[in-house]
């Protein structure tokens, strides 16, 4: 499975009042993101995603993605297990001329998928014997 979104954050819109939305997703695990930082941004604006209310991406406490023409990449085993199932992109743009979007897509499997699409020295690291 894999959902994108295109998140448009408003111009104005500060670290502190943060425009947020809501990213539905299924029951499954994230296997790898994608977050493209359009031209244009010039670092005025950045990205945050969370689970319910933890901090998912990045991982750093008051980290932010932000940059310029830029894409971030990387491949994850995050379960979303817990309904409601869904994201939650918080962002603020401090330029005063421009809103700035960002391109996420995110890569899922179901977990029943992943017994036959997951390579098996990763099987057998977590436990799971067989073919």
């Amino acid at each position: 499975m894999n959902y994108f979104f295109r998140i448009v954050i408003p111009k104005e819109t500060t670290q502190e009042e943060p425009y947020e939305e809501t990213l539905k997703v299924s029951y499954g695990v994230i296997r790898n993101v994608k977050i493209y930082i359009l031209p244009g941004h010039a670092g005025l604006a950045g990205l945050r995603i969370y689970f319910h209310e933890s901090q998912v991406y990045p991982l750093n406490r008051n980290g932010y993605y932000l940059g310029d023409n830029i894409s971030v990449e990387f491949e994850d085993n995050y379960g979303i297990h817990i309904e409601p199932y869904m994201l939650k992109a918080s962002g603020y743009n401090e330029d005063i001329r421009y809103d700035h979007a960002f391109l996420v897509s995110l890569g899922m499997l179901r977990e029943e998928s992943m017994e036959t699409e997951t390579p098996i020295p990763y099987r057998e690291y977590i436990g799971v014997k067989g073919e």
